[in-house]
């Protein structure tokens, strides 16, 4: 279900109803809860856990949102930033399951970035190791309004590729559901669209081959994991860097940060009960 456009506070009462509706669904009593995992966009104090940018979600920020969630459920809160989450579960089940050195690339209303580097999860001194949304591509990086959402993402974003195929002389208040449409038809503004879009991501992905050599990288994300986007991707990559790592398309589609925040809570299930970490086990 969409996140509370209210934001803030509002948070808390519509996680502890979501948890609640699953745990009477599934006839688990919620005293029989012992860890929540959170997945949520932006960047994250890798020490507190605490929400320092989530453009997406309002007044997020302001609030301590793992402790008044713990609080009000009685339970340990895990939150962790979604792509990397969705680099876990792919590393858990997926495409990454065989690689210790792979990126994940979500792209949908925004871009972001998780890394497994060596075997582990990349956070950085900030936690904002992966967001890419901010590399200086696609715009100009000089331009403050880029700082919010990001140079990358203001011009590769959902409401990016909207903006541009409207521009482009495509049909009025189209969504990007209505975009991929005129694409299968063939409509040239839809065409330009995906082609400048996958333009953008190809040198994004180069840079972080320049940066971080990794041997896959995996799409994701609503938009991101098109056949489509990806093909004219996997035609640019190799104009713009010698080296291009292997493309692949997630296979767990919007579900991979479901599969990671699982992923997560076994592995600290585990932590507890033996005091062993899965990644040394």
């Amino acid at each position: 279900m969409p996140t509370n456009a209210r934001g803030g506070a509002y948070l808390v009462d519509q996680f502890q109803a979501i948890i609640e509706d699953l745990a009477h669904s599934a006839g688990i009593d919620l005293s029989k809860l012992r860890i929540i995992v959170l997945a949520t966009p932006g960047i994250l104090d890798p020490v507190t856990g605490h929400i320092n940018v989530a453009p997406n979600i309002p007044g997020v920020e302001t609030i301590d949102l793992r402790r008044l969630l713990s609080d009000r459920m009685a339970t340990p809160v895990i939150i962790e930033n979604d792509v990397n989450l969705a680099a876990q579960g792919e590393r858990w089940r997926g495409h990454g399951s065989a690689s210790d050195n792979f990126a994940f690339v979500a792209l949908g209303t925004g871009i972001g970035m998780g890394i497994i580097a060596n075997g582990r999860l990349m956070r950085g001194a900030r936690g904002g190791a992966g967001e890419i949304a901010y590399l200086p591509l696609g715009g100009e990086p000089f331009d403050p309004d880029g700082f919010t959402l990001g140079t990358l993402e203001s011009a590769v974003g959902s409401a990016a590729m909207v903006r541009r195929y409207c521009g482009y002389g495509g049909q009025g208040k189209a969504t990007v559901a209505d975009l991929f449409s005129a694409l299968v038809a063939g409509e040239p503004a839809a065409i330009a669209v995906i082609e400048e879009t996958s333009r953008s991501i190809a040198l994004a992905i180069a840079a972080i081959g320049a940066t971080l050599d990794p041997e896959l990288v995996i799409m994701g994300g609503s938009i991101g994991a098109r056949p489509e986007l990806v093909e004219a991707i996997s035609r640019y990559l190799p104009r713009c860097t010698p080296y291009p790592p292997r493309i692949e398309i997630s296979q767990f589609g919007n579900r991979a940060a479901l599969i990671g925040g699982i992923s997560i809570a076994v592995e600290h299930m585990h932590h507890e009960l033996f005091g062993v970490d899965l990644q040394d086990a």
